[in-house]
């Protein structure tokens, strides 16, 4: 053991019961410049995916805005006549003027025959049937 211990001190090396100096660069560590040179390939890729996810973003929200399939909206006169023809024709219907345009609500129940002549007509308008319960209505 006294070997071991005199080896050591001419090798000039420590004991390994006391602990190391301090460390000596090891060859498979990198430098600081490779440290510094990762850390910009890092907030490039970053910078890149946040890009990347705007871009979805937008593209997602242009996607969710709804499109109109329905017919073209018709000039105010024409649909208040096609309005006040559907009037006349369906007396059981009332028509409401909304912030949304005109709204026609059954005054009672239509039946199969005329609820189906109504929509189709309300749909070539470019309307939709609203189906809330009691206070279901055809929107133009």
């Amino acid at each position: 053991m006294v070997s071991t211990m005199t080896e050591n001190i001419e090798k000039k090396e420590r004991p390994k019961w006391v602990g190391p100096q301090a460390e000596e660069p090891r060859p498979d560590q990198p430098e600081e410049d490779q440290i510094i040179s990762y850390e910009e390939i890092v907030i490039n890729l970053l910078t890149q995916i946040n890009q990347s996810l705007t871009d979805i973003k937008t593209n997602f929200a242009a996607l969710k805005q709804p499109s109109r399939t329905t017919a073209a909206p018709q000039p105010v006169n024409k649909a208040l006549s096609q309005v006040e023809d559907l009037q006349r024709r369906f007396p059981d219907l009332d028509v409401f003027e909304t912030t949304v345009g005109i709204s026609l609500k059954p005054k009672r129940f239509l039946g199969k025959a005329t609820f189906s002549e109504i929509a189709a007509d309300i749909k070539r308008m470019g309307g939709r049937y609203v189906s809330a319960g009691k206070d279901s209505h055809f929107e133009l």
